[in-house]
């Protein structure tokens, strides 16, 4: 694959994530379409991706709707309140196409991490979150997919065996 065609792939999701981040900001909610182009800009990348692995791309987008989705579920059924949307849960089906089965599990703790530091900000800000506060979720996840996609487009290899190799 030319690096033309890598920036091409990687330029349009970083537009759509951008999209979908922003979207969640300012209406917390992520459009449908900005998740199926995603989706669809996936499967058309897993074949080009370096490892080329399309099963692999559909087990991630897969397992990434269904673990987001079974985590929406529980919360409900413990809380009361939704705590995730379906669109969080349709971007990370989307996004999971992008990391396949391998690096899903690295976007969801990049995900989860600039999540916690951000409430970890606004609480040493004195801005605490409280329960009746809504947090936008599609701009961790976003940074968790981007940051993931990179390394594997770029660098040709899954995040893990890259820090792996550190």
């Amino acid at each position: 694959m030319t690096l033309p065609m890598l920036v091409l792939q990687y330029g349009l999701l970083c537009v759509l994530t951008l999209i979908g981040a922003v979207s969640d900001i300012r209406r917390m909610i992520i459009p449908d379409g900005v998740a199926l182009l995603i989706a669809v800009a996936g499967l058309f990348a897993a074949g080009f991706l370096p490892s080329g692995e399309l099963g692999l791309s559909l087990l991630g987008g897969a397992l990434g709707g269904a673990l987001l989705l079974a985590l929406r579920w529980a919360h409900f059924r413990l809380r009361g309140v939704e705590g995730l949307g379906l669109g969080d849960v349709k971007f990370t089906a989307a996004g999971g196409l992008w990391t396949g089965a391998e690096d899903l599990p690295a976007m969801l703790a990049m995900a989860s991490c600039t999540a916690l530091a951000y409430l970890a900000c606004r609480w040493l800000l004195g801005r605490p979150i409280t329960t009746r506060d809504r947090v936008p979720f599609a701009p961790f996840l976003g940074a968790g997919l981007l940051l993931v996609v990179a390394a594997r487009l770029f660098a040709g290899s899954p995040i893990f065996d890259l820090v792996y190799r550190l």
